[in-house]
């Protein structure tokens, strides 16, 4: 994964990288990932490291400028209190998850198992049309890994009941002309009252 600078994906490249060490790959070739990885305002922040730095040396400056200042209780809150997005599908909603949990792990120590939050946490920040379906599934599933197969699952069998990129779109617009009507309503509306004055001074 490229990392530009972005302090949004800071928390998905540091796993990334956390997990090519732990597969222990040569340390040379994994400095060598992190710089080719490395672009833009974050290319440049390594540039001037010297060619013995240490891994953890590096990670330790790219901290510095880029992990999050959340405390252990900001991370939790955005954890917990995230709720799926209208066009966010279930494996995209689940990866998010996974990135906000990682903002835990580096703030402090898992108050749970990592596998039971982010199970509690994928069904119960589901959209509501959603989770109506699923309630029962959710009881079923033992891991993540199979609630999110379950939950794909009935997204795929009804997509009527669930939330489309174009049903967004449909309803963004019929709310904009409903809103647009409103105004032309109250403006026609000002205009008439404005006349009757102007006829009627007594109503002034």
């Amino acid at each position: 994964m490229k990392f530009n600078g972005d302090p949004l994906d800071y928390q998905l490249w540091r796993q990334q990288l956390r997990s090519l060490v732990g597969e222990q790959h040569p340390v040379r070739g994994i400095k060598d990932a992190i710089r080719s990885s490395l672009q833009g305002q974050a290319g440049h922040v390594a540039a001037f490291l010297s060619p013995e730095v240490t891994i953890t040396e590096i990670m330790s400056k790219l901290d510095s400028a880029y992990c999050t200042l959340d405390t252990e209780a900001d991370a939790l809150w955005s954890f917990y209190g995230a709720r799926q997005r209208q066009e966010e599908t279930v494996a995209d909603w689940g990866c998010r998850l996974e990135t906000l949990l990682a903002q835990v792990e580096r703030s402090g120590p898992l108050p749970q198992p990592k596998d039971a939050m982010v199970r509690q946490a994928l069904w119960g920040g589901l959209m509501q049309s959603l989770k109506d379906l699923s309630a029962f599934q959710f009881q079923q599933a033992s891991t993540v890994d199979e609630l999110c197969v379950m939950l794909r699952r009935i997204e795929r069998d009804h997509p009527n009941t669930l939330p489309t990129k174009a049903n967004v779109r449909q309803a963004q617009a019929k709310n904009t002309s409903e809103l647009e009507e409103l105004k032309a309503a109250v403006k026609q509306l000002t205009a008439e009252v404005k006349n009757l004055k102007e006829q009627n001074p007594r109503m002034s």
